[in-house]
């Protein structure tokens, strides 16, 4: 999850989804609510998020002068005024193994937070906390007269990284591929090393404020939006 310098629910539906929070009642037993109801078809938003990060990437790959218009940094933001880019910037990638490895995550496990939330929902927490990790970390670079230019979909990977160790704590991922672990404690091992990557400035330039307030933001979506404590719920991973 690097990027470029600062970067890096037809009522049986609607049963479905209720039947859905109830098991997680029993597993987890938290006083959790639907967190969403809505009609029509189920889409798959989590596969449209996929094949809009490959278009863009490949739209800046022909055309990299675009990149200006998409990236989020403090002189296009607050003086030039594009106000997309807090939604645009998480949709750009610095190289190939950036936007694979972020894809990867995302195709992993974006589709079974997606289950758990809904469509609606999904989409909302993927840009919703993407776009306010954005903003966040250029208003924090600035403090530091930084104002590299931020891109990459981390922030909202992270997040999305959360959920999912919040509503599967007993799921098992690997680390780099080798290391099995429950979603919560590799969650934790990514936080610690962006954390100490941040305070210690190595790393690269991987934007490891971005990935950190992904995190944030998505506790707070949890715990205010969905009214669902996020510790409590990851601590049933064992």
């Amino acid at each position: 999850m690097t990027g470029l310098s600062s970067s890096h629910v037809s009522n049986n539906q609607s049963s479905a989804v209720h039947h859905c929070v109830i098991e997680l009642q029993n597993e987890f037993k938290l006083n959790l609510k639907p967190v969403m109801r809505t009609s029509g078809r189920v889409y798959n938003y989590n596969l449209i998020i996929v094949a809009a990060n490959i278009a863009v990437f490949f739209l800046v790959y022909l055309s990299p002068g675009i990149l200006e218009y998409l990236a989020i940094y403090a002189h296009g933001l607050l003086l030039r005024k594009f106000l997309w880019t807090p939604i645009t910037y998480m949709f750009t990638h610095s190289g190939f193994m950036h936007i694979i490895f972020n894809m990867i995550v995302l195709i992993s496990i974006g589709h079974h937070v997606e289950r758990h939330l809904g469509s609606g929902e999904y989409l909302a927490y993927y840009l919703i906390c993407g776009a306010l990790a954005g903003v966040f970390s250029v208003v924090a670079y600035m403090s530091r007269a930084s104002f590299t230019p931020i891109i990459g979909a981390s922030g909202a990977i992270y997040a999305v990284l959360l959920a999912y160790a919040i509503l599967e704590p007993r799921a098992v991922l690997l680390l780099f591929g080798l290391i099995p672990m429950r979603a919560p404690i590799l969650l934790a091992v990514f936080a610690a090393i962006d954390l100490l990557s941040h305070v210690f400035q190595f790393g690269g330039n991987a934007a490891h404020l971005t990935h950190l307030s992904g995190l944030a933001f998505g506790l707070l979506y949890f715990s205010i939006r969905l009214r669902i404590n996020p510790i409590k719920a990851m601590r049933n991973w064992h």
